[in-house]
C-alpha cells in the first residue's frame, strides 16, 4: 500500500513522503503514532519553512479529528506547550488564555 501525505493526498508514487513529528522530536523524542503525521516533501518543506496560520490551523484540526481532546496532550504529555497550538487554542477561548 502507498503511503499518501495527510495534507495534500500525493501519493509517495509521486513525491517522497515523509515523517513530521507533530510537537517535534525535542519535547520527548518520540516516534509515537500519536506524534506523528506522514507529510510529502513539498508540505514538509512548506511547514517548516514558510508555513502560514492557515497550515497551522490545519494541523490542529485535523490532529483533533484524528485524536478529539487527547490532542496535544496526548502528543506531547502537557498541554499547549507549543506556540502554535497555544495561539490556535486562545482564539477558540476568545483570547482568555
Amino acid at each position: 500500500m502507498l503511503k499518501t501525505c495527510e495534507k495534500c493526498g500525493v501519493t509517495e508514487s509521486t513525491r517522497s513522503i515523509e515523517k513530521h513529528h507533530v510537537c517535534g522530536r525535542v519535547w520527548l523524542n518520540q516516534d509515537n503514532p500519536e506524534n506523528l503525521i506522514y507529510l510529502c516533501s513539498s508540505c514538509h518543506f512548506m511547514w517548516h519553512n514558510h508555513r502560514d496560520k492557515f497550515f497551522e490551523e490545519w494541523m490542529y484540526f485535523y490532529m483533533k479529528t484524528k485524536y478529539g481532546n487527547l490532542f496535544p496532550i496526548l502528543v506531547n504529555g502537557y498541554p499547549i506547550s507549543k506556540k502554535w497550538i497555544a495561539r490556535i487554542e486562545n482564539e477558540m477561548d476568545g483570547g482568555k488564555r
